[in-house]
């Protein structure tokens, strides 16, 4: 069975909208025909520890707030699915490690149960899935640990599928809702799009940090592949022309692949001629060999997924992290992140008009979340004291939320292959920000407007809208195809804003939306709007174009082996080899003592203070190379991070672990188990780059001035100067932060006790120097060299970094 059909019951029941713009108690009376639209929510992260007042103070009530945008904003805009894409509950305990607690799972049952009654969206059309945070500690999933199953609209349905598929029909929540109806016979229309959730969430669920990345395997892919292609077939032999909208919790450059090959481009399973093994060839007889997916990605756009709806990554990257992939046929997958419920109180609606896809990200401002997201201060509050905001500028939203459905914006266009398509009309939501029986009265006063304005002229214009049908929600205007502003050589671009009133003293508005305006006479007198020939300038940060671009998991591997490289290679082995050479030699031996001062002024001493200062740490590290006593132990530890077990843990309650460098070993049901994570390459790269190297580059220039001041018989006092303290301080309270937060609140006091490769390196680097030391002073009282089998030179730092010998001074005391 591909979909996940627990008991094929059909739900019937009729529910209408009640006293809003359509009329008195009566659904409309004409369906708006390929129109359907969806709220996304993410990250909620319901915490049995909201109470805090630390915790309260930074979050505010997130339970509270949902029961009142399900009452207000929710309700007013009636949806046709309500999309919850991951992290329900917070899943740690008050220290901040991973487990799953029953209360918060209570309090999203609560929240559910006040969506339902609140805005009258059936259970069936609220689709959650899991996130990491909701997958924390449970070794098994649909087992007794995993409260999804229990207390989730879709755990309830389906407690261990990862692929769900849902229809959308168009207008409102329709009357039919059922899990199984893309397989039954002869009911209903067409819908206007499938929507697919796609759980990556690792089974079994480890404690962070080992379970942020998703974990998508050839199996769940091939599932994927099958589960969309025999829905899409269903509808389409029926003559149905719908759209796939795919979400998921985590984006897709995080969802993690076994099968990846890190220093390639190419993966095992994109052979070409590769038939998709379990996949849609195999269901409807295709014999044709087909390319095997290698990614969530390819998936969704082998089969013309129009966007991808994630979360996870907050707003830690930007606002806006979207982008726009480009396929193979010339269309594009629309991936777009949005950021959390927690911290920004953040809300999306999305729309389908017929193939055009268009969305807005929303601010819901409350008392206990005043200035959530805001980049501007939230408009004034309703009567239910709250407000909304919009993150693109110019978006005015009161009482009503407006929402341009068509054309698309082209900044996120064109999604399908093809031509450019015209349009010539534009097409709007307006949908109340109340519940219908309090947006009533405004409706019947309610005005719409169009205006635009051409990018290069700056001339436009503006049109009355009127509602399809004679009802709303949707208006639409008629383009004014003769000259619309005066078309300069460079007007190809037009911004469009749909204004409501419903004189109330309060107007909302659209953001400013750039469409393609397109020529279509001789003259230059007719135009059409359409989509562009490729997608318009999106306005990003670095990080915003980045962080979606990237492969986290190629990425991850690359950056771990080249710090670690540059540890083993760059501070130990290439001093080593290269040291003692005779150029080297000469090299070193220009910035030590024999260096003869300079005869230039200021400006040839800042230069020869300057070459002195970039030399110093290669000078260092050659001499740490002459001493074996130190450079061994450290070329040892290197090694260690690579192929032994940086710390032991419980990855799950009661069993133990192994965290080693590209996956962990964990014990479950009485057996070892091993996986690749590259969660433990991230973790990895963070404790080379801010501890180990720098803890290297200090070792060198403490062990160098021991030798030199050895060589030159001067007394090793103090043994580290108030400089290298200095230098010591930021790195130990790095290290610090780093293991308390991996080992200890992650996984408790054993992790940190049984931790050589994590929590050990400072430790371990101390006894190291201390050890040596007194090697180098019984070495000086012995009256030979530093205890080593090579004489370390005397001549490696500038004189003038040397402190001053006092006279007399023979023999360190």
């Amino acid at each position: 069975m591909l979909l996940p059909r627990p008991q094929l019951n059909t739900f019937l029941g009729l529910v209408t909208l009640a006293n809003v713009v359509f009329g008195q108690g009566q659904a409309p009376a004409e369906p708006l025909d390929g129109l359907a639209w969806v709220v996304q929510v993410s990250d909620l992260h319901l915490s049995a520890f909201n109470y805090l007042p630390d915790h309260y103070a930074h979050f505010g009530d997130k339970e509270g707030d949902l029961r009142l945008f399900a009452g207000t904003v929710l309700s007013g805009l009636a949806p046709g699915a309500l999309l919850l894409t991951g992290d329900l509950v917070d899943g740690k305990t008050a220290l901040g490690r991973g487990h799953q607690l029953k209360t918060e799972w209570e309090a999203y049952r609560r929240v559910l149960d006040a969506i339902k009654e609140e805005s009258g969206l059936p259970e069936e059309a609220i689709l959650d899935l899991r996130g990491n945070h909701d997958d924390f500690n449970v070794p098994h999933r649909g087992g007794a640990v995993d409260f999804f199953k229990d207390y989730a609209a879709a755990g309830r349905r389906n407690a261990t599928a990862r692929v769900t598929i849902t229809p959308l029909y168009a207008g409102h929540f329709r009357a039919a809702w059922a899990a199984g109806r893309h397989f039954a016979q002869g009911l209903g229309d067409c819908p206007v799009a499938l929507l697919a959730g796609c759980d990556a969430t690792p089974d079994p669920g480890l404690r962070g940090p080992t379970n942020f990345a998703g974990f998508v395997g050839a199996s769940e892919l091939a599932d994927l592949d099958a589960q969309l292609a025999q829905a899409l077939s269903f509808y389409r032999a029926r003559g149905c022309e719908l759209e796939l909208v795919a979400y998921g919790h985590h984006p897709l450059a995080v969802i993690a692949h076994p099968d990846t090959r890190p220093w390639t481009r190419s993966s095992p399973s994109r052979i070409p001629g590769e038939p998709i093994t379990g996949g849609a060839s195999a269901h409807f007889g295709q014999g044709a060999p087909q390319l095997g997916p290698a990614t969530v990605q390819d998936v969704l756009q082998r089969h013309g997924a129009l966007t991808y709806l994630a979360g996870h990554l907050h707003g830690i990257f930007g606002q806006r992290l979207h982008r726009l992939h480009p396929g193979p046929d010339g269309g594009h997958l629309a991936e777009l992140e949005t950021t959390a419920w927690k911290d920004d109180r953040r809300f999306r609606l999305l729309s389908l008009d017929g193939s055009d896809l268009s969305f807005v990200d929303l601010s819901f401002h409350t008392p206990s979340r005043p200035r959530a997201g805001a980049s501007a201060d939230p408009t004034p509050g309703t009567a239910a004291n709250f407000s909304i905001t919009g993150v693109e500028p110019g978006r005015l939203v009161s009482n009503w939320v407006v929402h341009i459905t068509s054309p698309p914006d082209g900044r996120y266009a064109p999604l399908l292959p093809g031509m450019p398509r015209k349009y010539k009309a534009v097409r709007a939501l307006v949908l109340p920000v109340r519940p219908p029986s309090a947006a009533a009265q405004l409706a019947s006063r309610l005005k719409v407007s169009l205006r635009w304005e051409c990018a290069a002229s700056r001339t436009g214009g503006q049109a009355t809208m009127t509602p399809v049908a004679g009802r709303g929600p949707l208006w639409q205007a008629a383009w004014p195809r003769e000259r619309p502003c005066r078309l300069d050589p460079g007007d190809r671009v037009v911004s469009l804003q749909v204004v409501a009133d419903d004189r109330s003293g309060l107007v909302s508005s659209s953001d400013l939306r750039p469409v393609a305006l397109r020529i279509v006479s001789e003259g230059g007198r007719s135009t059409v709007l359409s989509t562009p020939p490729a997608p318009l300038p999106l306005r990003q940060g670095v990080w915003e174009r980045a962080m979606l671009a990237l492969d986290w998991q190629r990425l991850a591997h690359r950056l771990f082996h080249a710090l670690w490289a540059a540890q083993l290679l760059g501070l130990l082995l290439a001093p080593r080899l290269l040291g003692n050479t005779p150029s080297a030699r000469r090299w070193r031996a220009a910035f030590g003592p024999a260096l003869p001062p300079l005869r230039g002024g200021p400006s040839s001493l800042l230069a020869s203070a300057a070459a002195a200062a970039a030399a110093a740490p290669a000078v260092a590290l050659c001499d740490m190379a002459e001493d074996p006593a130190v450079w061994w132990p450290l070329a040892a530890y290197s090694l260690g991070l690579y192929a032994l077990p940086w710390f032991m843990a419980q990855f799950l309650s009661g069993e133990p672990g192994l965290f080693l460098m590209g996956k962990v070993l964990y014990r479950l049901d009485g057996r070892w188990h091993s996986r690749a994570d590259p969660d433990t390459l991230r973790v990895g790269s963070v404790h080379l780059a801010l501890t180990v190297l720098p803890a290297t580059l200090w070792t060198a220039t403490v062990t160098s001035r021991w030798a030199r001041l050895l060589a030159a018989r001067r007394p090793l006092r103090p043994a580290v100067t108030p400089a290298q303290w200095a230098a010591a301080a930021p790195l130990l309270a790095l290290h610090a932060a780093v293991a308390w937060r991996i080992c200890f609140v992650s996984y408790g006091w054993p992790a940190v006790l049984f931790s050589p490769g994590l929590a050990w390196t400072a430790p371990l680097l101390a006894w190291l120097l201390v050890a040596r030391r007194r090697g180098v002073l019984a070495a000086r009282r012995r009256g030979g060299p530093a205890g080593v089998g090579t004489p370390v030179s005397p001549c490696t730092w500038p004189a003038a970094l040397l402190p001053e010998l006092p006279a007399g001074a023979a023999k360190d005391r």
